[in-house]
């Protein structure tokens, strides 16, 4: 078996068994839901394993391995089992017991809450792990051979062909002309010899049957018409036939071998010819591409955090406002680790991306006096000059979100005509999805901190085409666990939150980043 053969194989095994890990980690996401009453109190994710979409179902399986992973380490810790602790009698028991609060909550704030309102749903591919140190997988795919205007091992679309590398290889053959005869000559005879040819000790025919072409000066004045005559049983030749000429060409060297009516040509005359490569008898003459699923290994790493707040406060919240002061302080733990996420990864794509000149806005090119509007609503040039950018570094892609500064980028941004804004901008909390464009195509994320993202710049991005192609990849293994409060005799109680995640930068060419320059709102 030949090495690009045993490459084939090898990729169409690997995506084959991603293909059946998949289908498993959907029905093991199906059995969870449909064996605890996770299905009940989260009706999204049931949606999600029910829907057409194969990536919403990859969504829906990842987050529901996210929360076994929860589960499984809450249970080691608590002696508890989250997935199937009834929600009334867990509320119940919270209230009995003031300052110690159950898990069973939070389970669903990870899946209505936390992971809704996080950025890395429009910018990331988020992956689970199923430990700490685990493995991601991306996608590269390559060509295999040297045509068509490619070399092997170029990525596919960042390298573009000429068209013919999905069609049958063409052969080019050497022109020949008809060397000086006699003048009593009547006949000259003319080899035609392939520049190069692809040759296979199993193949019996290499030229396919009709596809030799003779011409002269780019007309077409003789071919084959498939007329094999077997010689051995190893090859065969193909009978040429036109006005003039006549001959053969070997079916297995491509060489021809013809006789020319010098009554119909000229002494000088240039023949020239071309065949195709008959696939159908070899398949290592087909054009391949090879599919690159390799396993990043991965460490999820360890995001602790600590509240302390007053016994006295707590009691005083609870008696005079209502107010349950643990659960308060749960949502500013769990608020706290989305926002600094949101904030990590925003810094990472920030640092990735590349700094563009021809993504510079100039604020006052368009003069003064004029409205926002008038002045920056042209900015819709500069995302599809970003969109260009993105195409011709990565040969595909668009732009289907924006990050930029909620000072300056957000102001410039709003001003383009079909700019919708969120729900998620009426109580922005660190990044947050501001509004979108282009009937809702792309997403922009407004960022308050210039030490994440400087007041002028911009990035463009785009997300991915599947799986394992996007910018950038969220391994995460627990989301989000809480530890119960603790009542220490100082009258102080301490409740710990933790997270276990990392970020993998995997196509930066996907990503783009401009500047806004002399902005002005006066």
């Amino acid at each position: 078996m030949s090495i690009l053969k045993q490459i084939e194989t090898k990729n169409t095994l690997t995506e084959a068994k991603r293909a059946v890990k998949m289908n498993k980690g959907i029905a093991h996401a199906a059995q969870v839901l449909a064996e605890s009453n996770l299905g009940a109190r989260c009706p999204n994710l049931v949606k999600g394993l029910e829907s057409e979409s194969k990536e919403a179902k990859y969504a829906a399986a990842t987050l529901v391995q996210l929360l076994e992973n929860t589960a499984e380490y809450v249970a080691k810790t608590d002696g508890r089992d989250i997935l199937h602790e009834d929600a009334v009698n867990a509320t119940a028991n919270t209230m009995l017991t003031p300052g110690v609060s159950t898990l069973t909550p939070q389970v669903v704030d990870i899946v209505n809450v936390f992971y809704p309102q996080m950025v890395a749903n429009y910018i990331a591919d988020i992956q689970a792990l199923d430990r700490q140190s685990g493995q991601i997988f991306t996608i590269k795919t390559r060509y295999s051979e040297t045509a068509a205007g490619v070399e092997a091992n170029d990525i596919v679309f960042e390298k573009a062909t000429d068209g013919t590398y999905s069609s049958e290889g063409v052969i080019s053959y050497e022109a020949a002309s008809i060397e000086e005869s006699g003048s009593s000559a009547t006949e000259a005879t003319i080899t035609l010899s392939p520049v190069s040819i692809l040759t296979s000790a199993e193949a019996s025919v290499i030229v396919r049957a009709g596809s030799f072409i003779v011409s002269v000066g780019g007309k077409e004045v003789a071919r084959d018409y498939g007329l094999d005559t077997k010689l051995d049983g190893v090859g065969g030749t193909y009978v040429v036939i036109g006005k003039g000429i006549s001959g053969t060409v070997d079916a297995q060297t491509g060489v021809a071998e013809l006789t020319i009516d010098l009554a119909m040509f000229e002494n000088g005359t240039t023949f020239s010819a071309v065949a195709s490569y008959d696939t159908e008898i070899d398949e290592d003459l087909i054009h391949k591409i090879q599919f690159d699923i390799p396993n990043q290994p991965i460490l999820a790493k360890e995001h602790p955090l600590m509240s302390s707040y007053s016994v006295a406060a707590g009691l005083v919240m609870n008696a005079h406002l209502a107010v349950d002061t643990d659960e308060l302080i749960t949502n500013q733990l769990a608020g706290t680790i989305r926002w600094e996420r949101d904030l990590a990864l925003v810094k990472a794509v920030s640092d990735a991306a590349k700094l563009q000149s021809a993504l510079t806005f100039d604020c006052s090119a368009n003069g003064t006096n004029l409205t926002l509007a008038q002045r920056y609503s042209s900015y819709t040039t500069t995302i599809s000059s970003a969109r260009g950018l993105i195409q011709e570094i990565a040969g595909r892609g668009t732009v289907d979100f924006i990050i930029c500064s909620a000072s300056q980028g957000l102001v410039v941004i709003e001003q383009i005509e079909g700019f919708k804004a969120a729900p998620e901008a009426k109580k922005p909390i660190g990044p947050y999805l501001a509004g979108t464009l282009r009937d809702g195509t792309i997403n922009v994320i407004a960022v308050p901190y210039t030490k994440t993202l400087a007041a002028d710049q911009v990035v463009f991005g785009f997300k991915g085409f599947q799986l394992g192609d996007s910018s950038v990849i969220l391994a995460e293994w627990v989301p989000l666990y809480l530890t119960p409060t603790f009542q220490a005799p100082n009258l102080r109680n301490h409740k710990g939150a933790l997270s276990f995640y990392d970020l993998f930068i995997n196509k930066p060419e996907y990503l783009a980043k401009g500047v806004i320059s002399n902005f002005n709102v006066a």
